[in-house]
């Protein structure tokens, strides 16, 4: 049976961001996963927020989140990335359900993103399809 998941990905970078769920998309079926949807979100800040919805209200095993906070002048892009991180953690713990971190950066350039955007990808459903394996076999 197939794992479902969810991708959730990030518009400020649409350019980048749709260039990942492709990649995560041909690699879904070849790693035991199905992809109920694709929910685009306005950045990375929103989706903590995003994320516990699909685990308050849909049925799945995980989530791939996808996109790109740039290096920017300010420490705007460190905070953020941080912040996000640390509450996706939070939620894989809460729900004991794997997020799959697609974002590049912060502090990558455009061209450093484009160069890491499809690794970004299949790293991100690579980790998903690992842990939802994971917790299949240890939840036997």
């Amino acid at each position: 049976m197939k794992s479902k998941i969810y991708i959730v990905a990030g518009e400020f970078h649409r350019e980048i961001s749709e260039v990942m769920v492709h990649a995560v998309k041909e690699n879904a079926y070849d790693l035991g996963m199905e992809i109920i949807d694709v929910i685009w979100i306005p950045g990375a800040f929103e989706a903590p927020f995003v994320i516990k919805e699909i685990f308050e209200t849909k049925k799945c095993e995980g989530v791939v989140l996808l996109g790109y906070v740039e290096k920017g002048e300010t420490m705007h892009g460190e905070v953020i990335g941080k912040t996000v991180a640390a509450k996706l953690l939070d939620l894989q713990l809460e729900y004991r359900k794997p997020i799959g971190f697609g974002m590049i950066g912060p502090g990558a350039t455009q061209e450093q993103a484009k160069a890491r955007m499809e690794n970004s990808a299949k790293g991100a459903i690579n980790a998903v399809a690992k842990m939802c394996q994971f917790k299949n076999e240890i939840n036997k």
